[in-house]
């Protein structure tokens, strides 16, 4: 699963690798993103080009009558996505990607859980694949999201067997296409030799620590 990650960059990185067009200062940074918070996400809505958004981490699908399973919707699995009916739904046309500077996996080893931090290998922002929805209830309309995952690649193994689904750049327009039901070839693990980690401090299990220290290497 993908249960932790950062978001922290500047306005320039995020318009020039993904195209968006809405932004008009840096983005607030979070260097430990926990579910049922506000995160970034990318839409491409016709006629208006990509957009940066806000949405809660957990998604609560239109139909739901509480709010409060966000919680075990922070992940989707691409192996039963077009099967659960929390998701099947969004996978034709609700896709959405959310940026990233990396995410966090806990790696066990005996009693010892061991956070890493993993990133891509060249500093460029992470494409999580993602799924959005729209549900409205007492209080208003709210706007959710979740994260497709896969199973590890080589890398990730040693340290998780779940990854998020990681899109490269070429592949950003056909994922937020939603004219394209079934972008099923592009639910799978990156590549190898993409991807970088370290381990980092076990305060990032904290949701109410938040500072550039929990991104930085224990080694």
């Amino acid at each position: 699963m993908c249960g932790r990650f950062a978001f922290a960059t500047r306005r320039n990185k995020l318009e020039k690798q993904f195209k968006v067009e809405n932004l008009s200062e840096d983005p607030p940074e979070n260097y430990n993103v926990a579910p049922t918070q506000p995160v970034p996400i990318v839409r491409d809505p016709e006629e208006a080009g990509r957009q940066v958004s806000l949405a809660h981490w957990g998604l609560v699908p239109f139909w739901a009558k509480d709010p409060k399973m966000a919680r075990h919707t922070i992940n989707a699995r691409a192996e039963t996505v077009r099967d659960k009916p929390s998701f099947r739904h969004c996978i034709r046309r609700q896709r959405c990607i959310l940026p990233a500077s990396g995410f966090f996996e806990w790696h066990t080893l005996g009693e010892l859980k061991q956070p890493h931090y993993i990133s891509m290998a060249d500093n460029s922002l992470l494409a999580m694949a993602g799924l959005w929805d729209t549900w409205e209830g007492p209080e208003g309309i709210m706007e959710s999201c979740t994260i497709v995952t896969t199973a590890a690649n080589a890398f990730m193994q040693p340290i998780h067997h779940r990854m998020p689904v990681l899109l490269e750049p070429q592949d950003y327009d056909t994922w937020l296409d939603a004219s394209d039901e079934h972008p099923d070839e592009l639910l799978r693990p990156l590549a190898e030799g993409r991807l970088q980690s370290w381990p980092v401090s076990a305060e990032v299990g904290n949701p109410r620590r938040n500072s550039p220290d929990l991104i930085a290497s224990t080694a």
